[in-house]
């Protein structure tokens, strides 16, 4: 039988109505102790604006970290603002002045924006160009007094950037992982005083990431290589530091000089050159 349809009044499309995050509770360690917290990732229907707050506040230090990503894909270019102030870890880089181990804590405040331009595009594959300029302050928020010389470097990093991504991969919205294919990314980066740096660096990094499925659905293995140079000024705790499990969102792949290696301490290595591999199994 024919059955009557009414439809509703034409509206145009809202993207703050679908903008609610997803909420999920965060827990790890600063200088002096646990810290607990919460992520908000959210995105509207057509993926128009995404972004991501991650927030930990230290119950014996006081101090809040906070991370936060701002995706606009409406207009062209495509935008990403980042801002961030948040503790790093440094696992047994520096000794105390009894020759004892010590784990280095400083705090990182600043920020940073990126555009990104798409030089070629498929269902399957994008190709793409992102400029970007970033600032940061490093302090120490170990007392360095405590530390064995050389003691680490503080002060000002304030970059400008290139890179050159490629993303071949299937990945669908709920996955915790690209299924299928391949991501690589290679970044040049310059530190210099016209940038508000302190420090005069050159850095090149590559990384290349291949996704193998596995006969069980939803099963991959993500085989990983990157390797990185610099020249110019060097910092007692490295130009490149590699260790621990990395969550780091893809657009901070193309900012962070921090590599994850799990079963490491955070940043449990440091220096002006690295190579690095890994497998694992998702």
């Amino acid at each position: 039988p024919d059955v009557a349809v009414e439809l509703g009044a034409e509206t145009g499309y809202k993207a703050y109505r679908t903008l609610s995050p997803s909420a999920w509770p965060l827990w790890g360690y600063d200088e002096d102790g646990f810290q607990l917290g919460a992520s908000f990732i959210g995105a509207d229907t057509l993926e128009r604006h995404q972004y991501a707050l991650f927030l930990r506040y230290g119950l014996e230090s006081a101090r809040l970290d906070a991370h936060g990503v701002y995706v606009n894909n409406q207009f062209f270019p495509t935008i990403r603002l980042i801002g961030f102030d948040r503790g790093v870890a440094y696992g047994d880089l520096f000794t105390k002045t009894n020759g004892a181990d010590e784990t280095y804590w400083e705090r990182r405040t600043g920020g940073g924006i990126e555009a990104e331009f798409p030089l070629y595009k498929t269902n399957r594959a994008e190709l793409s160009l992102t400029v970007g300029y970033a600032y940061q302050e490093i302090e120490a928020l170990t007392d360095l007094d405590a530390l064995a010389r050389p003691h680490p470097d503080e002060g000002t990093l304030g970059s400008a950037s290139t890179a050159l991504a490629l993303r071949s991969h299937e990945q669908y919205r709920l996955s915790i992982s690209p299924e299928k294919g391949l991501a690589a990314f290679l970044r040049y980066r310059r530190y210099d005083e016209m940038f508000g740096s302190d420090f005069t660096i050159d850095e090149a990094v590559g990384d290349l990431r291949l996704f193998l499925p596995m006969p069980f659905a939803h099963h991959v293995l993500m085989l990983r290589g990157a390797g990185g140079l610099s020249d110019g000024d060097t910092l007692a705790q490295g130009v490149f530091q590699i260790g621990g499990a990395s969550l780091l969102l893809e657009s901070e792949l193309l900012r962070e000089p921090s590599f994850g290696l799990r079963g490491y301490k955070t940043n449990a290595f440091h220096g002006d050159r690295f190579a690095l591999s890994s497998a694992e199994y998702r």
